[in-house]
């Protein structure tokens, strides 16, 4: 497009869908590409020019679908060179809960939290069921984190540690090689049997976070154990991409408690519920790092769903 060709306006409108795997990474960000807009005012051609790669193949589909009315020079149609840009967020990111294999789709709407004269805690807001499927045998449970939660390497000492068996390290993506730097935080919760569950990025550089999900989610772990019993752990990764090549860290943070609260019913999809949950004070002098969490079972099956929502309290 040259100066004196004004842009096209665009007639025909179509959003991306956003990709499940980017959402369950918190991947965000705006894709830029060239689109060369025909003569019939359809686009006709797409080259990327800004890339976050769990978000162009989508950003593509959606824009090949665009239609614009044509530019005009001298009265007759033209085809035109213009960039545009697609932005990817998820509103209210922290509000979302994504079941980590794509099956439930929940969003909690004016979460907040109330604290009692006694120190005593509720959190209220409204449950929306955005997926596909109904879910059924829904329950909110509340994960108090401690000791570690503030950055400290080591667990409490009544918690036998647990001690990775199988690490795959991050590949260094061959399109940010040499360009892209920096480092990845990624936390995840290792369960009872030493998997690696819920996976969520701290720390975001779109172009390699999908080297530090694919890597984190096949590590496998001894569990770690309280008084023989296996009990999960919290594992923060922190990855550094450098030209050097690649330095990964970790730290881990036990879970020292949950608390079940009364189950929610079975939500249709679209359909929202209001709920509450109140829990008394917390131990004096001690650290909580509090998570909302929800557990589907549906089809025998249950998993825990958590919230992104902190709520760090220090009482004394």
């Amino acid at each position: 497009m040259g100066t004196e060709v004004e842009a096209p306006v665009r007639r025909k409108s179509v959003d991306p869908e956003y990709p499940a795997e980017a959402r369950r990474g918190w991947i965000q960000g705006t894709v830029a590409l060239d689109i060369v807009i025909g003569s019939n005012g359809k686009v006709e051609d797409v080259a990327i020019v800004r890339s976050v790669p769990l978000l162009d193949d989508a950003a593509i589909e959606a824009v090949r679908q665009w239609e614009y009315h044509p530019a005009v020079i001298e009265g007759r149609a033209v085809p035109v060179v213009m960039t545009v840009g697609l932005g990817f967020s998820l509103p209210g990111a922290e509000d979302w809960v994504i079941d980590p294999e794509g099956e439930a789709l929940l969003r909690l709407d004016d979460f907040f939290l109330n604290m009692g004269l006694d120190g005593s805690r509720t959190y209220s807001g409204t449950i929306r069921n955005l997926g596909p499927g109904a879910l059924y045998g829904l329950e909110a449970v509340v994960s108090y984190l401690g000791e570690g939660s503030k950055g400290e390497s080591q667990p409490p000492r009544d918690i036998e540690p647990p001690v990775k068996q199988k690490n795959i390290s991050p590949l260094y993506p061959e399109l940010a090689r040499g360009r892209v730097q920096g480092t990845v935080v990624a936390e995840t919760i290792v369960d009872e049997r030493g998997s690696v569950g819920d996976l969520r990025i701290l720390r975001s550089i779109p172009p390699l976070d999908p080297a530090v999900i694919e890597a984190v989610r096949q590590w496998q772990y001894e569990p770690a154990r309280r008084d023989g019993v296996a009990v999960p752990f919290l594992v923060t990764a922190s990855v550094e991409f450098r030209r050097e090549g690649i330095d990964v860290s970790e730290y881990i943070v036990s879970e020292i408690g949950r608390v079940v609260v009364s189950p929610i019913l079975d939500l249709q999809p679209g359909e929202s519920r209001e709920f509450s949950i109140s829990l008394p004070p917390p131990e004096t002098g001690r650290y909580f790092d509090v998570r909302l969490r929800f557990v589907v079972d549906e089809g025998g099956r249950r998993r825990d769903v958590p919230t992104s929502r902190q709520k760090k309290t220090i009482t004394s």
